[in-house]
C-alpha cells in the first residue's frame, strides 16, 4: 500500500493553478481590500448559515474545461472513520462591493 501520507497538496494545487492559468496569488491592491473586509460583520450580516472555513484545505470540484473554481469540496475522517464531505460554492456578491479590486478581479476568474 502506498503512503499517501507524503503527498504534498499544496504543491500539487500550485501545480495546477498555474497550468490552466490562474493566479495563485491576486495582485496587492486584491489583497489589500480584502484583508480591510470585516470578516466577522460580513458573517453577521449573511444569511443562510454562512461560515468562514478559509483555513481549510479546499480542492476544486469544477470540471477542466471551467475558467473559474467557484465550486469546492474538502474532505475528512470522522471520528467513526466516516468520510465528512464539506462543499463551498463561491458568493463573491455577497461580500465585496460591486466594481471593487475584489470584484473586477473576480469577474476575471
Amino acid at each position: 500500500m502506498s503512503n499517501y501520507y507524503n503527498i504534498d497538496l499544496h504543491k500539487i494545487a500550485r501545480t495546477a493553478i498555474e497550468q490552466y492559468g490562474f493566479d495563485f496569488f491576486p495582485a496587492k491592491p486584491v489583497i489589500d481590500e480584502i484583508n480591510a473586509l470585516d470578516s466577522r460583520q460580513l458573517l453577521d450580516n449573511a444569511q443562510g448559515g454562512v461560515s468562514d472555513l478559509r483555513e481549510l484545505l479546499w480542492s476544486s470540484i469544477d470540471n477542466a474545461e471551467s475558467l473559474d473554481l467557484d465550486q469546492l469540496e474538502y474532505c475528512v475522517r470522522g471520528i467513526n472513520d466516516e468520510i465528512i464531505v464539506k462543499i463551498a460554492i463561491a458568493d463573491v456578491d455577497l461580500f465585496v462591493p460591486k466594481n471593487s479590486q475584489t470584484d473586477i478581479y473576480a469577474v476575471c476568474r
